[in-house]
């Protein structure tokens, strides 16, 4: 359990850095909003073309109402990780060191 809290503080760390960098920028592209091997992203990898026009990049000053909710779901997805590892991690610390619970 441990390794997995410092793997998900760790990329939550470097999903946070990428925002940063794309906000300071102006240019990001479309989140994923999927798991990779859900129905949904089977179907849509079966359409590259669909999945091309997707990722294009928005920029700020082109359309900053697409840029700004593009970011703020990076945002919440790179804290909503670093949190969950944050959890893991306390959870972890808090068990007696004899406890076999994992």
């Amino acid at each position: 359990m441990r390794a997995l809290s410092y793997i998900l503080i760790a990329v939550g760390i470097y999903l946070l850095a990428v925002a940063g960098y794309q906000e300071i920028h102006g240019r990001t592209t479309r989140p994923a909003m999927y798991l990779p091997f859900t129905e949904r992203a089977i179907r849509e990898r079966r359409h590259s073309f669909n999945n091309y026009i997707f990722s294009v990049p928005v920029l700020k000053r082109n359309n900053p109402q697409l840029f700004r909710e593009f970011m703020n779901t990076h945002w919440v997805w790179a804290a909503l990780i670093l949190g969950g590892g944050v959890v893991l991690n306390a959870r972890d610390y808090r068990l007696p060191e004899g406890d076999t619970r994992e």
